[in-house]
């Protein structure tokens, strides 16, 4: 299918793309890097950095930034990230309208942050899988900025996002609270089993988990702490990370309504016990809108998990 749309912002014609380059595009700018958006996509890199070229050639634009080792738009890239959303979407809905009239109205669209896609997410799907069967979920694990996005351009019904400031046009209600663990095996040495400061981790191997932005969030916590940790190990599979702590390898930090349940008899969590370590999760939706029944049910069974997590 060709797409022949225009770039009013920039003057740009687009013409001759496919839809699936244009979805190629827009799993690349969610994504951390162009390896972890091949991954997603399931291709190789080498066709992605085709699509992507091919798009650029298109629009007469570089969409990304090659200059770092992070995927970055450039303005024009960020221009047509905001017309992608609307237009796979578009695309998306109207194939499954097509197959079935009823898919749209079946079906609960989420976007979740990375504190609640260990157990919560999971575990509140299947909860109400059971209490409506008729129902599908969509979910999709983003950063919260990602979430506030597809909740703008219609992508989700709502989202569950990680603190931030009062958002233009979306109500916001406060679902539960996250904190981040100390994840370690009980071999290693803290002074106290039930909480710890960043400077009772100085010295001691930790395994910085996560995607590149999680890692960096991080490492500015304890920076601004006015700490200097040892990272032991960097990696990109949180199922690894845990692994490797596991196999007394060292420590790791993660958000506490994160931990798989149950948790790896070989771990132990200790709570990181520092001024402001504790993060609102908010249920963000359009304003002026009310949730419909089946997806006011989907929140509910979140709020119950994230309430079970102590």
């Amino acid at each position: 299918m060709e797409i022949a749309e225009t770039m009013t912002s920039g003057g740009v014609s687009v013409s001759n793309l496919t839809i699936r380059q244009i979805q190629i595009f827009l799993v690349t700018s969610r994504s951390d890097n162009f390896t972890d958006a091949a991954k997603k996509l399931g291709i190789a890199q080498s066709t992605l950095s085709v699509a992507i070229s091919r798009i650029e050639n298109v629009l007469g634009v570089t969409v990304f930034d090659r200059s770092t080792r992070r995927v970055t738009l450039t303005p024009e890239g960020g221009r047509l990230a905001a017309a992608a959303d609307v237009i796979v979407y578009t695309y998306e809905t109207a194939v499954r309208n097509l197959r079935n009239s009823d898919d749209a109205a079946r079906k609960v669209r989420f976007a979740f942050v990375e504190a609640m896609s260990g157990a919560i997410a999971p575990a509140a799907i299947s909860k109400f899988r059971q209490l409506q069967e008729n129902y599908d979920v969509s979910a999709h694990d983003v950063g919260s900025e990602t979430a506030i996005k597809m909740l703008r351009d219609g992508s989700v019904d709502f989202a569950i996002i990680s603190g931030g400031p009062r958002l233009a046009g979306i109500a916001q209600e406060i679902i539960g609270q996250t904190e981040l663990d100390v994840i370690a095996s009980p071999t290693r040495e803290l002074p106290d089993s039930q909480s710890a400061k960043w400077a009772d981790l100085a010295g001691l191997p930790l395994i910085l988990a996560g995607s590149l932005r999680r890692r960096g969030y991080l490492q500015a916590m304890w920076v601004n702490a006015g700490q200097n940790l040892w990272t032991a190990y960097e990696l990109n599979d949180m199922a690894t990370a845990i692994g490797f702590a596991a196999e007394g390898l060292g420590y790791l930090i993660i958000p506490h309504t994160y931990l798989p349940r149950p948790l790896d008899p070989r771990l132990v969590a200790i709570r990181l016990n520092e001024v402001d370590m504790r993060w609102p999760l908010q249920l963000i939706y359009p304003e002026g809108r009310v949730l419909a029944a089946p997806q006011r049910l989907l929140v509910e069974c979140l709020r119950q998990e994230l309430s079970a997590i102590k």
